[in-house]
C-alpha cells in the first residue's frame, strides 16, 4: 500500500491536504491543460492522469523485452515509482478535497495499532471514513477501483443517506 506523505497530523492536516490538492490543480493545468475546480464532475478529468500512471506502472513492472520504447523507463524504475507515488498523493488529496467540499466532510487521521503504526489520513463524511489514498493507489496500480467521479458520487450519496 502507498502510505500518504502528508506531514504530521494535527490542526493543520486540512491545510496540508489542501496544499497537495492545489498541487494537483497546478499539475493538471501545466501538464494536461486541464482546469480542475473541486467539483465532482472535475474528477472525470483526472482519468487522463490515470491512463498515464497505469502506463508507467506497467512499464516498470513488465519484462523489458515486451516494452519497446518504454524500456528506458523501466531502467529508471525507482525514479518512475517516486513520481508515480507523488502523483497518486496529489490525486488522492484532490479527490479528498472534493469530498470534503461537496459533502461537508473533514480530514481525520488514524494511527497506532489499528494501522500498523502508520499515521494515515482519511476523509470523514458523516459516519463514513474514506481512505482516498488507498483508493487512488489501487486504481493506479491495479485498475480495480471505479473511476473517481462515480466513486465520489457513491461516497457522497452514502454520506447523505440518499
Amino acid at each position: 500500500m502507498n502510505t500518504p506523505i502528508l506531514p504530521d497530523d494535527g490542526p493543520d492536516l486540512s491545510a496540508q491536504a489542501s496544499q497537495w490538492a492545489d498541487a494537483m490543480v497546478r499539475t493538471a493545468r501545466q501538464v494536461k491543460r486541464i482546469e480542475l475546480d473541486y467539483s465532482v464532475a472535475s474528477l472525470a478529468q483526472l482519468e487522463a492522469f490515470v491512463r498515464d500512471a497505469r502506463a508507467v506502472w506497467t512499464a516498470v513492472h513488465a519484462p523489458r523485452k515486451a516494452l519497446g520504447k518504454l524500456a528506458a523507463l523501466a531502467r529508471c524504475k525507482d525514479q518512475a515509482l517516486a513520481h508515480l507515488r507523488q502523483l497518486s498523493q496529489m490525486m488522492a488529496a484532490y479527490l479528498g478535497e472534493v469530498l470534503v467540499r461537496e459533502g461537508q466532510g473533514r480530514w481525520v487521521s488514524r494511527g497506532g495499532s489499528e494501522t500498523a503504526g502508520a499515521q494515515l489520513a482519511f476523509v470523514r463524511l458523516g459516519m463514513q471514513e474514506v481512505f482516498v489514498f488507498d483508493t487512488v493507489w489501487t486504481r493506479l496500480t491495479e485498475g480495480r477501483e471505479p473511476a473517481f467521479e462515480p466513486f465520489a458520487r457513491s461516497c457522497l450519496a452514502l454520506a447523505s443517506g440518499a
